[in-house]
């Protein structure tokens, strides 16, 4: 009996002693599972932390990428607006203390006609803002420069080779302001052809109306729309003679250089007749219209009186607002038409300034204008001119033409 007494009471120790284990245990096993669950909670929020630090990480990422691609902008903006500012040189706008006073007041005149303030002074012409259109400062500035091209041409070349440098200079100009422009604008589109290469020996005596053919075309240039032309008669300023000074009175082996230039000269219809004066003592082109001045008499016109830059000539006759006295073409074919009218007024360069506000559908693009109008041409040169005086048509009534 004591034998089983002292097993049992052994059991009972061990029974007591593996309760306690368990207990032990199972204390354990909570607190684990406790310990589990906390852990669990702290990963799901260090995920979180991590996924909100990954969020962050790309934010920041996207935000540097937006800053970088907005300094980037400004940087090109900058670029551009440091090279328009140097493009817009203030030399081509100043007019020497010695420039006669009609002929500054002509020149700012015409100026104010292409700018939208009425009261502009010269120097706004460096602001694309200040003119009625952007295609309007981009011609103005492109005809600024080539104007200094020629005249500085004007020492070792005659007439042709200067409106060959002149040409060449303005749409050199053209094509170079892409570079200057706010992305995805669409620039002025200059084009030329030097139709006389392909003209029978003789056309400069003969035939020709004018040295220079220049369309001005398209609803960023022509207010309203359209297109405008200038037959412009190039001359050269004799040594030691008066930059002011032009003679009209050449006659070439048919008739006055000027009778032609007048039949051609039909403002209504969009089309101008004007002559210019190479001359190396200036770095602008003097120049007059028919529209203001029709020389008769005295032939030596005194453009210091009479005339004015040419850049501000081309600006004031494109931005003129159609009326009755001053229109402009509809199309390439009115173009053609008209010249088919006019068939013994030929010029010997051909240059086309076009620019449309929606250039995805751009009725006037420079070099298929230029391509139509020198295919007339030159199909026209290579044959015998058939009734070569043709008709009598009317000229403008000799003395002031209209006014602005």
């Amino acid at each position: 009996m004591f034998k089983l007494a002292l097993v049992a009471i052994a059991a009972v120790a061990i029974i007591s002693t593996i309760i306690d284990v368990v207990i032990t245990l199972r204390g354990y096993l909570i607190q684990a599972i406790k310990d589990k669950k906390k852990l669990e909670t702290q990963l799901a929020h260090a995920l979180r932390e991590k996924e909100h630090a990954t969020s962050s990480a790309k934010t920041l990422d996207l935000q540097r990428a937006q800053i970088k691609t907005k300094l980037e902008v400004q940087q090109q903006e900058f670029d551009r607006s440091a090279q328009r500012e140097a493009w817009c040189d203030t030399r081509l706008l100043e007019l020497p203390i010695s420039t006669p006073t009609n002929f500054h007041q002509n020149t700012l005149g015409y100026a104010r006609l292409a700018l939208s303030d009425r009261n502009a002074r010269m120097y706004d012409l460096r602001s694309r803002s200040q003119f009625k259109s952007k295609g309007l400062w981009e011609l103005y500035w492109c005809l600024a420069h080539a104007s200094r091209t020629a005249n500085a041409s004007t020492r070792i070349k005659i007439e042709n080779g200067i409106s060959g440098d002149f040409l060449e200079a303005l749409t050199e100009h053209a094509k170079n302001l892409s570079s200057m422009l706010d992305n995805g604008t669409p620039s002025l589109q200059m084009a030329y052809s030097k139709i006389y290469e392909q003209a029978r020996p003789g056309l400069k005596e003969e035939d020709v109306g004018a040295d220079i053919l220049l369309v001005v075309a398209g609803d960023n240039l022509i207010q309203g729309g359209g297109a405008r032309i200038f037959w412009i008669q190039a001359k050269k300023a004799p040594d030691g003679a008066s930059p002011y000074t032009i003679d009209c009175s050449y006659e070439n082996t048919a008739e006055l250089q000027l009778n032609r230039l007048r039949r051609v000269h039909q403002p209504n219809l969009g089309s101008f007749g004007a002559y210019i004066n190479y001359t190396p003592k200036l770095s602008f082109i003097p120049s007059f219209s028919l529209t203001t001045y029709n020389p008769i008499g005295d032939l030596k016109v005194n453009l210091g009186e009479k005339g004015a830059r040419l850049p501000e000539l081309v600006m004031a006759h494109s931005a003129l607002k159609a009326s009755s006295r001053t229109g402009s073409f509809s199309d390439a074919g009115a173009i053609v038409r008209f010249l088919q009218s006019v068939a013994e007024n030929r010029p010997l360069y051909l240059v086309a300034a076009t620019k449309h506000l929606d250039a995805s559908r751009n009725p006037w693009d420079a070099q298929v204008l230029v391509n139509r109008i020198s295919g007339h041409y030159r199909y026209a040169l290579t044959r015998p001119t058939q009734n070569k005086n043709g008709p009598e048509r009317d000229s403008p009534s000799p003395g002031r033409g209209g006014r602005f």
